[in-house]
């Protein structure tokens, strides 16, 4: 479940989840936070998917000959 919704498309997006799905996400969270070596790789990719997005279409984004 959490591999899924960090896979999505960058933006964000609002989703409802319950019973087996909310149960689901909570046991991955809660064993991502106690593995600090997977916690690391987590945070890692996070952060190279946010600079990547940043730099191709947020503040990070270098202005070019068609951009104004």
């Amino acid at each position: 479940m959490a591999n899924n919704l960090l896979n999505d498309e960058p933006v964000r997006k609002t989703k409802l989840l319950f019973g087996l799905q909310l149960e689901e996400l909570l046991n991955e969270v809660s064993t991502l936070y106690q593995d600090e070596a997977r916690l690391v790789e987590t945070m890692n990719a996070l952060y190279g998917q946010t600079k990547a997005y940043a730099e191709s279409f947020g503040a990070l984004k270098k202005k070019g000959k068609n951009n104004s």
